[in-house]
């Protein structure tokens, strides 16, 4: 027999085994403990609050950095769910007068009590891991996230975003450095759309 042969049935006889023992009644029956125990994981009102932002956002980005003009830019942002827990970001503006293209995914780590997401964009080959908090009053969750990230020029710097979501407006600000060296960047305040 091959080695191919021997691979394939070294593979298929654990299934047979188990589609046989499944037939025959071998398996134990599972109490309503093991039952519970096996029940997908439910979203928390952290992740509720994140996947109230899914849809079309559109508005303005203005950004100024230290020893650039600013600008200013229109913004479209669509956000769609990833099941329950998670969100994915599409961003179309325009940056330093070329398009920029932003891709995103956000979520909840319930056992951290964190928010978590990543950002990667078409200026940079880096991809920025961030995490921070969530917080809720009334209609306004607010957001703040802080990761590394480089600067228009390159260099790798500590920044943080700061959301400030209700049902159909956001405003988004953006930081750069740390402490008394950190600046603000950029805003963006957007409106939903659909």
């Amino acid at each position: 027999m091959s080695s191919t042969r021997l691979l394939i049935a070294g593979l298929l006889l654990p299934l047979a085994t188990l589609t046989a023992a499944a037939s025959l009644g071998v398996f134990p029956e599972q109490d309503d403990a093991d039952a519970a125990a096996m029940q997908m994981p439910q979203p928390t009102e952290a992740h509720k609050r994140m996947l109230e932002g899914v849809g079309v956002w559109k508005g303005v980005m203005k950004a100024s950095y230290p020893g650039m003009p600013p600008m200013s830019s229109e913004v479209t942002e669509t956000v769609e769910a990833l099941g329950a827990f998670h969100t994915v970001t599409d961003f179309h503006a325009e940056f330093m007068g070329v398009p920029y293209l932003g891709h995103g995914i956000m979520g909840f780590d319930e056992a951290k009590g964190e928010a978590f997401g990543t950002w990667t964009d078409n200026m940079s080959p880096h991809t920025s891991f961030m995490r921070g908090t969530v917080k809720t009053k009334g209609d306004t969750t607010t957001i703040e996230m802080r990761y590394e990230a480089p600067t228009p020029t390159g260099e790798m710097l500590p920044h943080r975003n700061v959301s400030v979501h209700t049902k159909d407006t956001y405003r988004m600000t953006f930081f750069m450095g740390e402490g008394d060296a950190e600046v603000q960047t950029m805003t963006l305040d957007l409106t939903r759309s659909e």
